[in-house]
């Protein structure tokens, strides 16, 4: 396996910091630096799930008598959204290890377009 592979599999093994190893220690390789967007992409939406349920979950537990058990419950959208983001971050390294260029599901397109990937 050459390394380009290699470190498109470790910026989705290692995640967060993968990713930043790989857009700015080898943002010359376009195929590792593809997938730490994809990769990248994929921990803004986890987080973004997880900080915007934070937020209207407060919100909304203000609401008396209802508001809690809405709150709660809304929580398992955050765990199916979870589950999805481990099958799609599964897919991404599988993609990484193969050699193949194809986008997560529903997210990759929207993480070819961060900013990051565009220093070269």
């Amino acid at each position: 396996m050459d390394r380009s592979r290699i470190t498109a599999f470790l910026s989705y093994f290692v995640l967060f910091l993968g990713s930043l190893y790989v857009l700015i220690f080898e943002r010359h390789d376009d195929y590792a630096r593809y997938h730490a967007l994809q990769a990248l992409g994929l921990v803004f939406f986890a987080a973004g799930v997880f900080l915007g349920w934070a937020v209207l979950g407060f919100l909304v537990a203000w609401i008396p008598l209802v508001g809690p058990v809405l709150s709660i419950s809304m929580f398992a959208l955050v765990i199916a959204a979870w589950i999805f983001a481990v099958v799609a971050w599964v897919i991404g390294m599988a993609n990484a290890v193969r050699g193949l260029i194809a986008p997560l599901p529903l997210i990759g397109r929207w993480a070819e377009k961060l900013p990051f990937g565009q220093i070269a």
